[in-house]
């Protein structure tokens, strides 16, 4: 006979009048976030399943989920911590705001880059 201890949290970020509660999922250790709802001054926009993900319980919930507007467009984009990887740079999961739709989008082409810094003022990433 085995069983597996879970606990599950909502953890949430605001930016202005936008508010993300995610939920966590963690097991022993290594936790998990199943969900991400987006909302607009207190109204629910979207509700994001994001791609695998997995960081231990202890990692600091300031540096899990990130909001910055990442492309220069004026407007708040996020980005989810993907894995704990062994070396010092950190991969996220991003998803940038499309106006047209009014929701906010996975990006992969940002997943490509490891520890971004925005410069918002030069509109680069370094």
């Amino acid at each position: 006979f085995s069983s597996k201890l879970f606990s599950q949290e909502i953890l949430k970020y605001s930016d202005g009048d936008l508010e993300f509660s995610l939920t966590k999922v963690c097991e022993e250790q290594d936790c998990q976030i199943s969900k991400i709802q987006v909302l607009k001054n207190g109204v629910l926009k979207q509700s994001i399943k994001p791609g695998k993900n997995n960081f231990r319980k202890t990692f600091p919930v300031d540096q899990l989920f990130l909001t910055e507007d990442m492309n220069f467009d004026g407007r708040t984009d996020f980005r989810l911590i993907e894995f704990l990887p062994a070396g010092p740079n950190i991969p996220y999961l991003y998803w940038i705001y499309n106006p047209e739709q009014d929701l906010f989008e996975a990006n992969s082409a940002y997943t490509e880059i490891i520890f971004p810094d925005f410069d918002n003022e030069k509109k680069e990433i370094n």
